[in-house]
């Protein structure tokens, strides 16, 4: 401030100041005038910079001088290589900005597993800080990675062109890289491609979407998905995403994952697609590429911004074209199965083999791949139904039942579907031994996979077509698991409670407890003992 400003009493310019100051960000403003270029902020470490991001989008909530803009670092493995005399301070136009709670300058509290000096040493081996604060080598020079990576697109790109005449294209920061930077962002995090679909209603891309993810499996790529996306790994363990855009009956291009820019693309604008020289290898990039850039990123896109978080800074999405949950099971149970050989029987099922009164029909609902199914035919229980949906699990399952003369009978069907579910029951009642006798009916690790709607479609369906005699067998994950390790993330999950179960089923029909057991040892798998509930019911 200068002595006229102290006279004229002008108050006191701030340039900005650090906000949040923790372990996975930090976040703070900086005020410019208001023709200002971009504006670099720094982090630094005992002096020596460590990390940069640009400061460009005004922030028009805040009332300062000038013009404010936000900025945002992801350092999460930062900390494992400091300790308390280590000095960090955030820099903007060569001056330290204060640190709310800490003043110009912020040392850790604890010492990391490693040092400073190695920190120093792997940011001068082209190792950055990724877009989650991640430490790894910058995607500019890690040539193995680039070359699989667009190996892995190629083949993608080859099967949509085969299957569904789609020539998927460069997104989100991929494409930003081909364009501001004739590479890749050396902070981001993987490669992204998407197509157009043909189609013009968001549910009917989402239900392509599922189809293509199918298509992709059955090629013997593994494929995880999500609400707007799928990630395709090959054998090697290289990893693409694909999305999918569709234009709605609108005409306008929409993007279920979302965007952060301004305006709109439209159908009459869109030009299409074309093959780029791409770091030696072929590429595929809209025709209108800055102006998609614009879209999805904002008028700042030529800026790097590693804190960019699409969480934080989505503006807008299609919500039409979003997969449902649902759908997304679909995908991953496929998957699954798909690489998954027969299991041995599960603990609940032999248990249930050994009961003395084992009936001579048993209906296994969410079969899987057939691994109790088989089990009881095998113990000698005259007629098995295994009724499941994913089709890779099916097939596993009738590869099983082929050999057990007849006793196992393979039934697709979603048990979501009251109708289609009371139908399959009454054809499996059809085939009991002397066309009477009790049924035991399964339901292993299938509750807390589903909704709460479909858990009480089960049990209506349950409740109509059970007779006295009948044995209804459930194991399914308690809310004492919740916090629990688990084995494999993905599949969905819900944590139900023995009682309130048992009273959903006390107010559909009468039972009497035949067993229960609660707790750990139940199920074991290798790196994961589950708390659950396992309960057989006699209908009264």
């Amino acid at each position: 401030m200068t002595p006229a400003d102290a006279a004229a009493g002008s108050p006191r310019r701030v340039p900005g100041a650090v906000e949040q100051f923790k372990q996975d960000r930090i976040v703070g403003w900086v005020a410019v005038a208001d023709d200002a270029p971009a504006s670099r902020v720094t982090l630094e470490v005992n002096g020596q910079r460590v990390a940069a991001t640009w400061s460009s989008e005004p922030d028009d909530s805040r009332r300062n001088w000038g013009v404010v803009r936000p900025f945002r670092f992801w350092l999460r493995d930062l900390w494992d290589f400091l300790s308390p005399d280590d000095a960090i301070t955030v820099c903007f136009d060569g001056r330290p900005l204060p640190i709310a709670r800490r003043g110009m300058l912020a040392r850790p509290e604890t010492a990391g597993e490693r040092s400073v000096t190695e920190l120093f040493e792997l940011l001068a081996a082209d190792h950055i800080f990724g877009q989650t604060g991640r430490l790894q080598l910058s995607k500019t020079v890690d040539t193995a990675w680039q070359r699989d990576v667009l190996a892995l697109f190629g083949e993608v790109r080859a099967l949509l062109a085969d299957r569904y005449d789609y020539d998927p294209f460069f997104v989100y920061g991929t494409l930003l890289g081909a364009v501001r930077e004739q590479g890749f962002i050396g902070h981001d995090l993987d490669f992204d491609s998407a197509y157009v679909s043909r189609h013009t209603d968001g549910a009917a891309a989402a239900a392509e979407l599922r189809d293509i993810a199918f298509a992709l499996v059955a090629a013997g790529y593994a494929v995880e998905s999500f609400l707007t996306h799928l990630h395709i790994v090959d054998a090697a363990g290289t990893r693409i995403d694909l999305f999918h855009l569709y234009f709605d009956d609108e005409g306008r291009l929409s993007f279920p994952f979302g965007i952060a820019g301004p305006g709109r693309i439209t159908r009459d604008e869109w030009q299409g697609v074309h093959e780029i020289e791409f770091l030696g290898h072929r590429g595929v990039v809209p025709r209108q590429a800055e102006r998609l850039v614009e879209h999805m990123y904002g008028r700042d896109w030529r800026d790097p911004k590693p804190g960019f978080m699409w969480y934080l800074d989505r503006t807008d999405r299609a919500p039409a074209g979003i997969m449902p949950p649902d759908m997304v099971e679909e995908i991953r149970w496929q998957d699954h199965y798909s690489r998954s050989a027969m299991q041995e029987p599960s603990p609940f099922a032999r248990r249930l083999t050994a009961l003395a009164d084992l009936p001579a029909t048993v209906v296994d609902l969410g079969a899987g791949d057939g691994r109790d199914a088989v089990a009881f035919a095998d113990a000698g229980v005259r007629s098995v139904t295994a009724m499941e949906r994913a089709p890779a699990a099916l097939d596993l399952l009738r590869g099983s039942a082929a050999g057990r003369a007849g006793r196992v009978d393979a039934v697709e069907v979603d048990l979501a579907d009251a109708a289609a579910l009371r139908e399959a029951i009454a054809q499996a009642l059809t085939r009991r031994p002397d066309g009477t006798g009790p049924v035991l009916y399964l339901l292993r690790f299938v509750l807390h996979a589903v909704d709460e709607e479909t858990e009480r479609t089960l049990l209506d369906v349950l409740a109509g077509v059970t007779v006295p005699g009948d044995l209804l067998a459930v194991e399914f994950r308690t809310r004492a698991d919740e916090d629990l390790p688990k084995a494999r993330t993905g599949p969905r999950r819900r944590f139900l409670d023995g009682d309130a179960f048992l009273a959903e089923v006390g107010a559909r029909m009468a039972t009497d407890v035949v067993e229960r057991s609660e707790g750990t040892g139940l199920s074991p798998v290798p790196g994961e003992d589950p708390q659950l509930c396992r309960l057989v019911l006699r209908r009264v």
